[in-house]
């Protein structure tokens, strides 16, 4: 391997400002070798059949090996397995003429332990080589983690309180309503009326009671799996706000993770209410597919669009929507539609490993192929 000091590491020094013996070259040279070598971030040279040609000694600091160790090895090989995807497309795009590209994957440490990096990497035009930048963000990671998994844990709290305080009194006071109609028939058929319509009331209630529970917390997601509840969802989305909500399960991912397919749920969740609440959008497609190692989730609208940056809610969707691709190690878009309303695209590695294939438990929508509220199209 050669010495840093005989190479020019950004390939604009020829054969190196020391063969020249220039004085102003070599004072350059000694403030690039000195840049190179005391950066806290990961600096590297790398070609593009996976091996390092040069790393800053922060690498060591960081991951535990020595210099040597990571020369000797393809760099995939430290590559978390469900990043390896990520880290490929990244080089493919480099390859195929991109001048930058960005993306996060983690690494193994020397003690066993996994960082999080998020990458810069540049292919110099003219050589076969990427010039990268990499940067510590575990700790970032953990505490978008814990902001994500607090948020969580707090809906469950709360579909909980609806599900077994809200629903359990409303369901009392209907069981009373209806007692009391039936006393007063005999006496005062008007009023025993009034209570039956009461009744009524507090069931529809308790209904839509029950539909905020379920959305606060997919309690079968876990049983289920992704597809089914997208689908119960948009089925549940169209019935409550009486528009038109669809799903489409092209081709899904094979069985995940269930934190994983918990978050991708939850992003789908947000974009819809956005799609409603922000956008006033009467149309929503939701759709799952998978293709070439890589899954796909869209939500198409056709509300008012989306706003210019400055004007965008200030509120904690997107940014958690933003979370929770990171975690998935996923590139999320919102574009505008043309003539109208908005896409959101989260696009997501497949795991290399997926878990055993889940017990799929019969629900509402037999086939999540296509969903749709059957009444949805009502005013």
């Amino acid at each position: 391997m050669a010495r840093f000091d005989q190479i020019s590491p950004l390939g604009t020094l020829g054969t190196g400002p020391r063969a020249r013996g220039c004085t102003q070259s070599c004072a350059a040279y000694d403030e690039l070798l000195r840049f190179f070598e005391e950066s806290s971030d990961l600096l590297c040279i790398a070609n593009f059949q996976g091996r390092y040609k040069r790393l800053n000694p922060a690498w060591q600091r960081a991951l535990g090996w020595t210099l040597e160790e990571l020369w000797a090895r393809p760099f995939l090989d430290l590559v978390h397995p469900d990043d390896r995807q990520v880290t490929h497309t990244a080089m493919a795009r480099l390859a195929s003429g991109a001048a930058t590209v960005t993306f996060e994957n983690r690494y193994g440490c020397q003690d066993g332990s996994e960082k999080w990096l998020q990458w810069i990497a540049s292919r110099l035009p003219g050589r076969q080589e990427i010039y990268a930048i990499a940067r510590d963000i575990t700790c970032q990671k953990r505490l978008e983690r814990e902001i994500i998994d607090t948020m969580d844990r707090e809906r469950e709290r709360m579909a909980r309180d609806l599900h077994d305080g809200l629903c359990q009194n409303l369901a009392g006071i209907a069981a009373l309503s209806g007692s009391l109609a039936r006393r007063l028939e005999p006496l005062a058929p008007a009023h025993a009326e009034a209570a039956r319509e009461i009744g009524k009331l507090l069931g529809q209630t308790m209904r839509q009671a029950r539909d905020l529970a379920r959305g606060l917390d997919p309690l079968n997601l876990e049983v289920v799996g992704l597809a089914t509840a997208l689908a119960d969802f948009c089925t549940n989305t169209g019935a409550v706000f009486e528009i038109v909500c669809k799903f489409e399960f092209k081709k899904g991912p094979p069985p995940m993770e269930a934190q994983r397919e918990i978050h991708l749920y939850r992003i789908a969740q947000e974009a819809v209410n956005n799609a409603i609440t922000h956008g006033r959008a009467r149309h929503i497609h939701v759709s799952l597919a998978c293709s070439k190692g890589q899954g796909t989730l869209a939500i198409q609208d056709d509300g008012i669009g989306m706003p210019e940056p400055a004007d965008r809610p200030q509120g904690s969707g997107l940014h958690t929507m933003a979370y929770r691709s990171r975690l998935l190690g996923a590139e999320l878009t919102l574009q505008r539609r043309v003539p109208q309303g908005t896409v959101v695209t989260c696009i997501f590695p497949q795991p290399l490993a997926a878990p055993a294939t889940r017990t799929r438990a019969r629900k509402s929508t037999q086939n999540p192929s296509v969903a749709e509220n059957p009444d949805s199209h009502r005013r």
